[in-house]
């Protein structure tokens, strides 16, 4: 950018000393010195303008304030999530084998150690369609297991100064459990510290809600691979891994602020941009969806409208007005259509009108051509009920 600045005064310059050359070439050769600083650019552009000539004019590229604050909160979240580098597959027939094992596993409900072991030798060997199957079965089968794998630390639920010796670790990381597994070695309680490794040797972190214990699958371990895999399940692996960095929610209600929520949810309608329709990509939709509703009407207990009078509250009319400054968003122009909903009850968010909102949603259906069908994989896959192939 610097060099081509100075070639633009440079080129100033230049044309200014041709101008004083044509307009004063009789003169002596004294009048004819050129200084050797450089002529301020107002002042070339002046003396063009009075010769009647083109003034070259400075590229500027304009940014979109709000995008711009998106971006750098997403920049936050993958600064996080290292990636590694990836190493050539094997032959076709050894990364069938491969697969072919994860899917055994996966029927035979294998423990998530041996899932979360296989997937971690097997993934640097696979190329991406086979890397896509390969973490689909292992995601779907640690999913399901955790389920059940978290009924074996109940006990320590029950014990009375558990919780206050597990948040006590937990504080000085703003209560983001991931960060627990990722410095275990930090942490000074040694029965909280085993727990945590206990699960983190099972591709788990340890959290808690509601006044319960348990094991969620930590998605980073598995954004750290994403380089193995298609572009369509690289960027579901990166949003699911944001969710394990900072959860959005818990007991009911919002733990982040409504631009996390907001740039989270440009950050996937980014993504969806040249959609073809693939599995993984409408997976991708369907979340892009259930973010667009908690983004406009909020959950439980962090409705966007007050409870009192059901009008739409200050912070999230700000944000909604920010984002519909976003040109060439579909993001933009969904919360366009809410917002003309809103103001035409005088920004109250009532159940009419929360109705008509949802139905407004369904449109993110048809942009995306997303069935039921599709609605069901993805429970079913998330759930660990199933993979579709």
């Amino acid at each position: 950018m610097k060099k081509h600045f100075m070639n633009k005064i440079t080129l100033y310059v230049m044309l200014m000393v041709l101008g004083s050359l044509l307009l004063y070439g009789c003169q002596s050769k004294e009048n004819q010195e050129v200084n050797e600083v450089p002529v301020p650019i107002e002042e070339a552009q002046e003396s063009q303008q009075e010769e009647n000539l083109d003034v070259p004019q400075l590229e500027v590229e304009v940014i979109n304030v709000v995008e711009k604050k998106y971006e750098d909160i997403l920049a936050t979240y993958m600064s996080a999530l290292p990636i590694k580098q990836s190493d050539e597959p094997v032959s076709t027939i050894e990364q069938k084998k491969w697969v072919t094992d994860m899917k055994t596993l996966y029927d035979e409900k294998g423990t998530s150690k041996a899932i979360y072991n296989l997937y971690k030798e097997g993934i640097g060997k696979l190329a991406p369609e086979e890397a896509d199957l390969f973490t689909a079965y292992a995601i779907s089968g640690m999913r399901r297991n955790s389920f059940e794998d978290y009924k074996a630390i109940e006990s320590y639920a029950m014990q009375p100064d558990f919780f206050d010796r597990f948040f006590k670790e937990a504080e000085q990381y703003d209560y983001k459990y991931i960060k627990l597994a990722q410095n275990v070695d930090a942490i000074e309680d040694d029965e909280i510290k085993t727990l945590v490794m206990e699960a983190k040797d099972q591709g788990y972190y340890l959290a808690s809600a509601e006044g319960m214990l348990f094991y969620l699958v930590d998605f980073t371990e598995f954004a750290k691979n994403r380089d193995y895999n298609t572009e369509p399940m690289r960027d579901l692996l990166i949003t699911l891994a944001i969710d394990t960095l900072e959860p959005m929610a818990s007991d009911g209600g919002f733990i982040v602020d409504g631009d996390i929520i907001a740039a989270r949810t440009y950050g996937m309608g980014k993504m969806l941009e040249g959609y073809e329709g693939t599995l993984y990509e409408k997976y991708m939709a369907i979340r892009f969806k259930d973010h667009m509703s908690m983004l406009l009407m909020g959950i439980d207990n962090s409705p966007t409208y007050n409870f009192e009078d059901q009008r739409l509250k200050e912070d999230n009319l700000r944000i909604f007005k920010e984002i519909q400054t976003l040109e060439d968003s579909y993001m933009a122009e969904l919360v366009t259509a809410f917002m003309e909903l809103v103001s035409s009850n005088d920004n109250i968010l009532d159940e009419e009108v929360r109705t008509e909102a949802y139905e407004m949603l369904n449109k993110i259906d048809e942009k995306y051509n997303l069935t039921l069908e599709d609605l069901s994989s993805f429970g079913t896959w998330m759930s660990g009920l199933g993979v579709e192939e």
